[in-house]
């Protein structure tokens, strides 16, 4: 047998291994900012909310994404000087960005955002002292704000955007002292806060949100979780939710798979990544048990990581607790960063992640993941 026989012998007898990767598609670079996060609007439209780092006002900039990633900035807006934002889409075309004003106060301000991006603002409306803050939709039109009000304590607030543009406030609801909050919509009218308590723990906490706005808390998941630095939540299905912590104790990016029923929110597994000193988590598409991509700086280079996360079982939509965990499917990384933020724009199959870089201005990076090849 020659040499050539013997190479093509053992050619076939070695495994092809599947390989998967994140691909950089293209960037796009804004304004100098500060805080900052990403939405998308509809198919084709992203919509960055962020304050800027020369005035500290706040800045809404909409970005057309065509399928081969490039990103073209369409229309922008302006508000006044804030120092901490969020912003959710609550209906078709319309946002709402909940921030903290420079005299600590929580403004809401709705704005309207045509197909073809343009930005155009609505009504607004305030309330009291306000530091941490976050909001979420709970039904067409409607959404909740979570913060940590002057007391210090948890509050959540429902509002409503009326026919004419106007925002109205609902209800409300309180909980006891808090260092931050995240929220999440989990449907059904139900919200989960991913609270980080005053001795650094993570609770979990369920709330229905009634038609006429009334709040009323169902569950929590007292003492589950450990000491955390930040936190994000991404649902994954009416009865399961994620969250993203970076562990206090050594800064490891861990995922928490959590099952929620109205009486009771059970931990089930978990599963950890290096040091960070940032994250954000958001679902690859709007199904059940849809993957997941975390965006996190990396705490030894300060560097962007996106890695995607799939759920491992038999059975996406009948999950069982036993099987309900997820693996690391790739990752991928950029350069030096100070904030991030991670979107994706469904129908176009691209995820995009906005940034604060190196040199304190906002850059957006679109990715595209490309699977392993089908087995044979």
């Amino acid at each position: 047998m020659n040499i050539l026989k013997l190479i093509l012998f053992f050619t076939f007898l070695i495994p092809i291994q599947s390989f998967s990767e994140v691909v950089r598609l293209s960037d796009s670079t804004g304004n100098v900012v500060d805080k900052l996060s990403a939405i998308p609007v509809n198919s084709h439209i992203l919509v960055t909310t962020a304050k800027e780092g020369v005035g500290g006002n706040l800045l809404l900039q909409s970005w057309r994404v065509d399928d081969d990633g490039s990103m073209t900035e369409r229309d922008s807006i302006a508000a006044g000087a804030v120092t901490a934002i969020d912003t959710v889409l609550v209906s078709p075309g319309k946002i709402v960005s909940a921030v903290r004003q420079n005299d600590s106060n929580l403004k809401v301000i709705a704005w309207s955002v045509g197909s073809g991006g343009a930005i155009d603002r609505l009504g607004s409306e305030s309330a009291g002292n306000v530091s941490a803050l976050a909001v979420s939709r709970y039904a067409n039109d409607k959404f909740v704000i979570a913060a940590k009000d002057g007391a210090g304590e948890l509050k959540l607030i429902s509002w409503q955007i009326r026919a004419d543009g106007s925002v109205i406030r609902l209800g409300s609801s309180s909980a006891g002292a808090i260092k931050d909050v995240k929220l999440e919509y989990v449907g059904a009218d139900r919200v989960v806060t991913g609270v980080k308590m005053m001795n650094d723990k993570l609770k979990l906490i369920l709330w229905r949100v009634a038609e006429n706005g009334s709040i009323e808390r169902l569950a929590d998941s007292g003492d589950q979780a450990g000491e955390i630095g930040d936190v994000d939540l991404r649902a994954v299905s009416p009865q399961f939710l994620v969250s993203a912590i970076s562990e206090k104790a050594n800064e490891n990016l861990k995922l928490i798979t959590w099952d929620v029923s109205n009486t009771n929110i059970k931990r089930l597994a978990s599963v950890a990544a290096g040091s960070v000193s940032g994250l954000s988590i958001f679902s690859k598409n709007q199904g059940n048990f849809a993957d997941l991509y975390t965006a996190v700086k990396t705490k030894d280079k300060s560097a962007l990581s996106l890695i995607l996360w799939s759920f491992n079982g038999d059975d996406y939509f009948h999950k069982t607790t036993d099987k309900v965990f997820l693996d690391r499917i790739t990752s991928t990384s950029a350069g030096q960063i100070g904030l991030v933020d991670v979107s994706y724009m469904y129908d176009k199959d691209v995820i995009v992640t906005v940034v604060k870089d190196s040199q304190g201005f906002m850059k957006l990076i679109s990715w595209r993941y490309i699977p392993p090849p089908p087995a044979e």
